[in-house]
């Protein structure tokens, strides 16, 4: 791992990076917040602050600076992805 990426991990907290290590392997908001036992909005916000911290604007580009592939997402970010009426 190089020193950039060691500098990415320890801004990060231990769920922080296990919820981003889960949404790259391909599982929805919805089902990581059942695995981690939280609800969908303390996900979001948490995923939304590890984006703050790195100063990046959606999870896929997180999981990028990890150097992860995000597996089975489409284009657009869940958290982006406009509800529709």
């Amino acid at each position: 791992m190089t020193i950039a990426v060691q500098n990415v991990y320890n801004a990060l907290t231990t769920a922080q990076l296990r919820r981003v290590e889960l949404y790259a392997q391909g599982l929805t908001y919805e089902q990581i917040a059942e695995k981690e036992g939280v609800g969908q909005s303390a996900l979001s916000l948490s995923l939304t602050r590890a984006r703050r911290k790195l100063g990046v604007n959606t999870t896929e580009e997180l999981c990028q600076m990890l150097g992860l592939t995000c597996m089975g997402h489409g284009p657009v970010n869940q958290h982006t992805r406009k509800k529709s009426s």
